[in-house]
């Protein structure tokens, strides 16, 4: 038998299955991208209500088995974003994170930090009052970011200034006060991680995604949230850090 595997889980995304279970999908710090069957989930009574839900962080315990999908043990609460849900563009891209997430982020490939940006970002739509552009494009950086340090893509910076600028965004990320920049800047910044992500032949969103897990799973519908995920290339691109797109960085001399 298997060991038992107990870690954090975020739920990034519901699979309507059968008449009343569930496929869900979400991130882990320790073992990636992570799907679990919840049979008899959608049977909802009054002594019943659904503990893995979108933008939830619970504790699972599990064993793998021989496909990709696992029946959970035990799951136990932990906190709930869904707070976000009160502002329709938070919503919105909280969804588009976690679709980016579930389509770059590899089954059983470690991502803590790209696990706490997700993490922190949520919490900070949860607890937002309003939302600003600032606030989203700086959510994008923030995750983007911590993608490419734990893929390697951001070791190679020409100057010590810029190594210094992308450590405070990282800081940021990781649940560091927020960075005061203007609006433009974090626009500037957002294309920037992006064009490192396009560079890296990593999805960024602009391509269909088609592919659910299915190992004794038939048939599946009404996703909620998020898409269906695609496993992306993970090979390292050296070529990143001579990217022009580096050169973007020169903003936040005039703001950090």
């Amino acid at each position: 038998m298997n060991p038992l595997i107990t870690t954090d889980f975020l739920v990034l995304r519901k699979t309507a299955y059968a008449e009343t279970s569930l496929i869900v999908a979400g991130l882990t710090p320790d073992h990636g991208q992570v799907h679990l069957m919840l049979k008899g989930a959608r049977r909802l009574g009054k002594r019943s209500f659904p503990a893995l839900d979108l933008f939830r962080l619970v504790r699972i315990s599990y064993r793998e088995g021989k496909g990709e999908i696992h029946t959970p043990n035990e799951v136990e609460p932990v906190a709930d974003y869904g707070a976000l849900a009160a502002h329709p563009g938070l919503y919105r891209t909280a969804g588009q994170l976690g679709h980016f997430v579930l389509a770059n982020v590899l089954p059983g490939v470690e991502h803590p930090q790209v696990f706490t940006a997700l993490r922190v970002i949520l919490a900070r739509f949860a607890a937002a009052t309003r939302e600003t552009p600032p606030l989203i494009d700086s959510a994008h950086v923030c995750l983007e970011l911590a993608y490419l340090r734990e893929g390697g893509w951001l070791e190679a910076f020409a100057d010590e200034r810029t190594a210094e600028q992308c450590e405070q965004l990282m800081a940021m990320a990781l649940g560091g006060p927020p960075l005061r920049l203007r609006p433009e800047t974090w626009q500037e910044l957002r294309r920037w991680t992006g064009t490192l992500l396009r560079q890296a032949d990593c999805h960024t969103g602009d391509q269909p995604i088609n592919r659910l897990p299915m190992n004794d799973v038939d048939s599946a519908s009404s996703v909620e949230c998020c898409g269906q995920p695609q496993l992306a290339s993970q090979t390292s691109l050296s070529r990143l850090s001579q990217s022009p797109a580096v050169l973007t960085l020169e903003t936040l001399r005039r703001n950090l």
